[in-house]
């Protein structure tokens, strides 16, 4: 495949367009922040210290970029909910489904810690969490032989951190989910990489942080739940803005009513700061040509670097088959620290998990920091082993 030098978007990091050294390579960990991103939130601190009632306007901006993230990942807006983190999101909503003692839960023993922990603190609360081998790919094959009528959800990452694999969500949620089983989705390593539909993917809920590809200051996640149950679903903590039949006077009116959207889920105020730079984010992509190009451009991006490390004699950890894998998110077995200093002493800035050295894009990387890092590879295999 030919792959464009570049996106019209390195400029907007001057960390990386300004830095002839650094190969940044390690976006799934935490990104750069962009002009755009950045100047989003300036504006929202500046309004804060310079402007008299400030929050109108903020309220305004949370409401326009709601929309937006709405049609980013073709939700209804009454769906979306700002909250803290993903851990907030995932625990959230965990902890608002009803369930009787002897009920289980099934995870991927390699799933990320903070969806495994957030369902093994109920286990002395009588749930049973179901850990699986994780295997390179996940479909509902994986989860159908220990899923049964106890089951109440299916917890899996879209992307796995640790190794780049490419879950099948969208068949697990349509085998599960018209089982009545709960399918509960971590898409931290899945946005602004990978093109997301929850109308088509149909997730019971949907958790991502912003602090990666979405590019905002850490303290901002989405957590989208289905339309169908939001009515239905308590929240486990109440703000303000949870509740319907608040009175203008603000002394509580009883019986408590919720509003009847995501907003229910929000605990108080919004991180104003990173929800101003999500939808300046947000503006960049669209400026670029979109998620769908953005995709397309890593996935070019990540063939010339898995064909450049096939020459070596280095494979992936997870499938080269793109229906498989993330476009960004690509991971070596290479387990010897020495990969770790002798690429930061290149310049080159990824990281390594237990599975290996994981080199992860972001849309200010081009075929040059590929091929610089390819080159690296080539003069450290004659020192370090490449195993």
């Amino acid at each position: 495949m030919t792959v464009p030098a570049s996106l019209p978007a390195r400029t907007e990091f001057p960390i990386i367009a300004n830095d002839a050294n650094l190969v940044y390579l390690n976006a799934s960990f935490q990104m750069p922040l962009s002009k755009s991103s950045r100047d989003a939130a300036v504006a929202q601190l500046d309004s804060q210290m310079n402007d008299k009632a400030p929050k109108a306007a903020w309220f305004d901006t949370v409401a326009e970029t709601r929309k937006k993230v709405a049609n980013f990942i073709n939700s209804p807006t009454e769906s979306v909910a700002f909250v803290k983190n993903t851990s907030d999101g995932l625990n959230i909503f965990i902890r608002s489904l009803q369930w009787e003692k002897g009920a289980n839960v099934v995870i991927l023993d390699g799933e990320h810690p903070n969806q495994s922990y957030a369902w093994l603190a109920l286990e002395e609360q009588g749930l049973e969490v179901r850990r699986i081998p994780t295997p390179n790919f996940a479909n509902s094959d994986t989860f159908k032989p220990v899923v049964d009528e106890k089951t109440i959800c299916v917890g899996i990452s879209w992307v796995m951190f640790h190794s780049g694999q490419k879950n099948d969500v969208p068949g697990i949620c349509k085998h599960f989910r018209p089982l009545g089983v709960h399918v509960l989705v971590d898409g931290t390593q899945t946005l602004g990489w990978v093109p997301v539909d929850v109308r088509e993917a149909r997730p019971s809920a949907l958790a991502f942080g912003c602090h990666k590809g979405m590019n905002t200051p850490a303290g901002l996640a989405v957590l989208y739940v289905d339309p169908d149950l939001v009515p239905h679903i308590t929240p486990p903590m109440v703000a303000l803005q949870s509740v319907a039949n608040m009175p203008s006077s603000l002394i509580v009116a009883t019986p408590l009513k919720y509003v009847g959207n995501a907003s229910k889920f929000e605990g108080g105020n919004a991180n104003y700061m990173a929800v101003h730079a999500l939808g300046g984010y947000l503006s960049l992509l669209e400026r670029i040509g979109g998620i769908q190009v953005v995709e397309t451009y890593l996935y070019g991006l990540a063939d010339r670097l898995i064909e450049g490390m096939a020459a070596l004699g280095v494979t992936t950890v997870a499938s080269t088959d793109r229906a498989r894998r993330s476009p960004h998110n690509i991971v070596f077995p290479l387990l010897d620290p020495k990969w770790l200093m002798f690429l930061s002493s290149k310049g080159i800035q990824i990281s390594q998990y237990r599975a290996g050295v994981r080199v992860s894009l972001g849309i200010y990387n081009n075929t040059a920091d590929i091929d610089r890092f390819l080159l690296a590879m080539k003069e450290g295999s004659l020192s370090i082993q490449l195993a």
